[in-house]
């Protein structure tokens, strides 16, 4: 299975990198998924190679009940991103996503391109997820 999405900014390239490379923007995007606790380290500059790491704590209370034995009342996720230096019309990255303690982790690529537009970027990702579940004892 792939995931795969795109965002659209109406911004140059330079701006939407600069936005990323932001640890207050990096902090309210793990905030906003529902988490009870963030942390987010910005290492790097947006003008060269930069990565961030956003760590949050997430309440598992929507989860199905037959996921209960292997976590208790909250997940840690970790999620990071490698940004590439600039290139003329696009920044190339990699991101990874994994659950603290579980078996399921996504890592995938990160594009974003300058469009033919004059000022909208394309931010796009694709992954492939792995899952692997086992029974505990």
């Amino acid at each position: 299975m792939e995931l795969a999405t795109t965002h659209t900014f109406e911004a140059p390239l330079t701006k939407v990198a600069a936005m990323y490379a932001n640890e207050e923007f990096a902090h309210k995007r793990g905030l906003a998924t529902g988490a009870t606790e963030c942390d987010a380290i910005v290492d790097g500059d947006p003008s060269g190679a930069f990565s961030v790491a956003i760590r949050r704590v997430m309440p598992t209370e929507g989860l199905q009940p037959e996921f209960k034995p292997w976590i208790g009342p909250s997940i840690t996720v970790r999620y990071t991103e490698a940004w590439e230096p600039p290139r003329t019309d696009k920044r190339d990255g990699t991101f990874a996503v994994e659950i603290v303690g579980a078996p399921v982790r996504a890592a995938g690529t990160l594009r974003s391109l300058r469009t033919a537009i004059a000022r909208p970027s394309l931010l796009r990702a694709r992954s492939r997820p792995n899952c692997r579940f086992s029974e505990r004892s």
